[in-house]
Parts: structure tokens; C-alpha cells; sequence
């Protein structure tokens, strides 16, 4: 269900790439608010969508992030649950 996976160490970039439309998707299990803040803003002006991985709406606070362009938001979600992703907070 997933082509290919590219991480280069940065949640700003992966989150900007996901907005711009250079990614469909990006999911992290543990991030700081550093790491995901302007990201999560730019993500959301251009449409994109943002949650943990719960479906709620993202949070300053939230550590475990799914983007996406909103169009496979759900079924990444779904994949995820459906293999016991949780995040790495206990």
C-alpha cells in the first residue's frame, strides 16, 4: 500500500513538501512542537490536513502526527491503526 518512503530528517521540510504537493503524506510516531509548528501552519493554508493519530485535529502539544493533502488522509489513518501504530507516548 505504500510506494515509497523518503525521510530526510526534517519535519519542517516534510511538512512544506506535503503542502506543496511534492508528497502525499507524511507520518512521524514522536515530534517536538519545534519540529512540527510552521510546518503545520504552512500545511494548512495550502489545504492540507494535519491530526494525530487519533484523527484529531493537530495541536501544539501533538507529539505523533499524520499530513496529508486530505485526499488519503482516512486511509492512511485506517493502515495505521490497522497495525497497532500508536505514537511513542505510553
Amino acid at each position: 500500500e505504500c510506494r515509497t518512503i523518503r525521510m530526510l530528517g526534517s519535519a519542517a521540510l516534510h511538512l512544506a513538501w506535503v503542502a506543496c504537493g511534492r508528497l502525499s503524506a507524511y507520518f512521524e510516531p514522536d515530534l517536538n512542537s519545534w519540529d512540527t509548528a510552521a510546518g503545520a501552519v504552512i500545511l494548512r493554508e495550502a489545504g492540507g490536513q494535519i491530526t494525530d493519530l487519533e484523527g484529531n485535529d493537530f495541536q501544539i502539544t501533538t507529539r505523533a502526527v499524520l499530513a496529508s493533502n486530505r485526499h488519503t488522509h482516512q486511509s492512511i489513518l485506517n493502515v495505521l491503526e490497522g497495525a497497532g501504530v500508536k505514537g511513542l507516548d505510553p
